[in-house]
């Protein structure tokens, strides 16, 4: 039986990468980008980081969302039209590879390893998931900050 393991974000189609699972893998590995993805892994400024530094996932190619129904900010802070610190991360790649018009900041850190895989390493966030779904744990502090008797709170 062979065991895949795949890393996906809604906001670009479900899945991004792929991975065949070998006894020599780590379970945070999550392999290569399809090669209709754009993946690259950036510093806080947007720009790669090289391989072994840890960064933020950022995915782009022609099935990333334009946004999130009604919520224009946020849609601003993780939609961004590609920027031009890539430019010469997509230009070394060769001719044959045109990044998407769009990009995705995903909230995930995760660094490239020396064999060209995906290690995921966390959240910049303190967003998490519980069987599938997200949560937002600010959001949980907040509402339970505004009870009367919770003197305080941390998640």
């Amino acid at each position: 039986v062979q065991l895949v393991n795949t890393y996906g974000v809604t906001e670009v189609a479900v899945y991004q990468t792929h991975h065949v699972c070998t006894g020599q893998s780590g379970p945070k590995c999550i392999g290569t980008p399809y090669p209709n993805v754009d993946l690259v892994i950036v510093d806080p400024d947007l720009r790669p980081v090289p391989i072994g530094f840890v960064g933020e996932i950022c995915l782009g190619g022609p099935q990333v969302g334009r946004g999130y129904l009604n919520l224009t900010d946020l849609s601003h802070q993780k939609f961004l039209p590609m920027p031009d610190s890539l430019s010469r991360f997509w230009d070394s790649a060769g001719p044959a590879k045109t990044p998407g018009p769009r990009l995705y900041r995903t909230g995930d850190l995760a660094r490239w390893l020396p064999d060209g895989t995906v290690d995921l390493v966390g959240r910049a966030d303190s967003q998490v998931k519980i069987r599938g779904q997200r949560v937002e744990l600010g959001e949980i502090e907040c509402v339970l900050r505004s009870c009367a008797v919770v003197q305080d709170v941390a998640c």
